[in-house]
């Protein structure tokens, strides 16, 4: 059942790969590993990344991994997280327990419990509490997009039976790469419909995924609030999700949200695949991670 996502992810796995060998060197930063921040579950572990010689704290990165709920590590995109990091940011990268051992919504559960981890240890961390981002990609940026609106509403905390770990006021902003936002948009024909088919049955036990009950409530454009803070949404224009990052941004832009985003025209060549951000051996890349990084500075003060 399984054969098919794995195949799509493994690509994206090698591209991380061929990306991180493209980059002349990794750049200076200091490294703490394999942090527990959920005891009981081996699963959920994280790596704080700073600046080599910063002092003080620092304004902090949490960043989700992507990898259709199924597969995926923090190690993966380490490389691009350290490149963060360089640039004046403390980055943590966070393992949660995959599908189909962990279902919905239980990495959801795993990540607020780490933005609470990063909060209560933030002095030992080097990192600034009050100055949190929330990032993810891919099915990465849904479980961020989803923490993001609990920690933003209370209401829709209130709904899922979650309690926010982390002040409002401590989350300074949210960065959504190709995630999977909207899946009300998503297709359910041709071969993009059979992964999707797949990756519902690992991580919601059905295949249907438009049917499954709790579908509203995991749909990131659905549960957005005017309280959500300011955004930075970027896609691929060949991207098959890049409609849910679209349509996140045009809803939350409609309730005042201060909406960042990076798309590509639609006949852009050369095409712009699912996590294109990676490959920062191509201007596209370059691009938006500059402006990923004005978006934090700007968002930082």
């Amino acid at each position: 059942m399984l054969l098919q996502p794995l195949r799509v992810v493994a690509a994206v796995v090698a591209l991380l790969a061929a990306c991180a060998a493209a980059l002349a060197g990794d750049p200076a930063v200091s490294e703490r590993r394999d942090l527990a921040y959920l005891p009981g579950t081996p699963a959920a572990r994280l790596d704080v990344y700073r600046p080599a010689g910063a002092t003080g704290p620092l304004p902090a990165v949490i960043w989700v991994h992507g990898g259709a709920f199924v597969t995926g590590s923090k190690e993966e995109v380490a490389p691009y997280l350290k490149r963060i990091a360089a640039a004046g940011y403390a980055v943590v990268g966070l393992d949660y327990t995959l599908a189909p051992a962990a279902r919905y919504p239980r990495p959801v559960e795993e990540v607020n419990a780490a933005l609470g981890f990063v909060s209560a240890n933030a002095a030992d961390l080097g990192i600034d509490g009050n100055r949190l981002f929330i990032a993810g990609v891919s099915a990465g940026a849904q479980v961020a997009g989803q923490v993001a609106n609990l920690v933003a509403d209370p209401a829709y905390a209130k709904a899922m039976g979650i309690v926010p770990a982390l002040d409002r006021t401590a989350l300074r902003g949210v960065i959504l790469f190709c995630g999977i936002l909207d899946p009300e948009t998503s297709r359910t024909d041709g071969p993009f419909g059979d992964f999707m088919k797949a990756i519902s049955t690992a991580y919601f036990g059905t295949p249907d995924l438009l049917a499954y009950p709790r579908l509203r409530e995991f749909s990131v454009v659905r549960n957005v609030s005017a309280g959500l803070p300011p955004l930075f949404i970027s896609v691929g224009n060949a991207d098959p999700l890049a409609p849910h990052s679209e349509r996140m941004a045009e809803v939350a832009a409609a309730l005042g949200v201060s909406v960042t985003t990076v798309f590509f025209a639609a006949d852009a060549k050369p095409a712009l695949e699912h996590e294109y951000q990676f490959d920062l051996s191509t201007q596209p890349a370059r691009i938006a991670f500059a402006r990923m990084i004005a978006f934090l500075a700007k968002n930082a003060r």
